[in-house]
């Protein structure tokens, strides 16, 4: 994880999606909308990304709430479960010094607090409930 960062963090930086994520599948806001997230260290353009209204609010709740309840989630045995968020823990570790740079661009912080903090905080986050899992 503490492999050197590019002269531009920028160059890590890959955003294929920029939709929400609803019940499983990437689509726009309900009105089309989309705002611009800005670096607040320099206020670069990050990248314009989709609006939720409060329509696309009450659909992605009424989802996760069915995928919670009913969902392959919720029938899932623990053990699988916490096998699911140990991988995901992985994943985020692997390529964690693509998640350094863009939390680094996005909140304005220096790479090494996010290097430091941050990203270690969220792979630790998950490996701990997946415990619990």
């Amino acid at each position: 994880m503490n492999a050197p960062l590019p002269n531009d963090p920028r160059s890590l930086l890959h955003l294929p999606r920029t939709e929400l994520l609803i019940d499983g599948a990437w689509r726009a806001a309900s009105d089309g909308g989309t705002f611009e997230t800005l670096d607040p260290s320099t206020a670069e353009r990050i990248a314009d990304v989709a609006h939720a209204t409060s329509v696309d609010v009450d659909r992605a709740v009424c989802a996760a709430r069915v995928a919670l309840t009913a969902g392959p989630w919720a029938r899932m045995p623990g053990r699988e479960r916490g096998r699911l968020m140990h991988r995901l823990a992985d994943a985020l570790e692997r390529e964690s010094e693509r998640f350094v740079a863009l939390e680094a661009i996005d909140a304005g912080k220096p790479l090494a607090a996010t290097r430091r903090q941050d990203i270690p905080a969220a792979i630790d986050c998950l490996a701990y409930y997946a415990g619990w899992a």
